[in-house]
């Protein structure tokens, strides 16, 4: 299992725009092409209206280079440079959970990193 937390800040109210227009096609992306993505979560941030947070599980590293190669997810880094002022990516380990699948918790992860980058300036 694969676990990653994103957290992206655009430059401006209209990069941000687009970044959430782009982040909706990627959304349905992984909606209807992506059984391996397990959790795909997008959240705004209280208070600060340019950050975005993403919260991702994939099943195993196939499902993670698979997200990684969807064509919505390349629009979207192709245009990066345009839209985020920076971002921050770590790999978690899940622990413990409450209201996940048992299985959730009992896969271990996959060793190597997910497939795709954003690249710039990481925070």
């Amino acid at each position: 299992m694969i676990v990653t937390l994103l957290r992206v800040d655009c430059r401006d109210d209209a990069a941000a725009d687009e970044f959430d227009k782009l982040t909706a096609r990627v959304f349905q992306q992984v909606t209807h092409h992506e059984p391996g993505t397990l959790v795909f979560a997008n959240h705004m941030v209280a208070g600060q209206p340019l950050t975005r947070v993403f919260y991702e599980i994939y099943r195993d590293q196939e499902a993670a280079n698979i997200h990684s190669r969807g064509e919505a997810l390349q629009q979207l880094l192709a245009g990066q440079d345009a839209l985020v002022a920076g971002f921050h990516i770590d790999r978690l380990t899940l622990e413990l959970a409450k209201g996940l699948p048992p299985a959730f918790g009992s896969a271990s992860a996959a060793s190597g990193g997910v497939g795709c980058r954003l690249h710039g300036s990481e925070s």
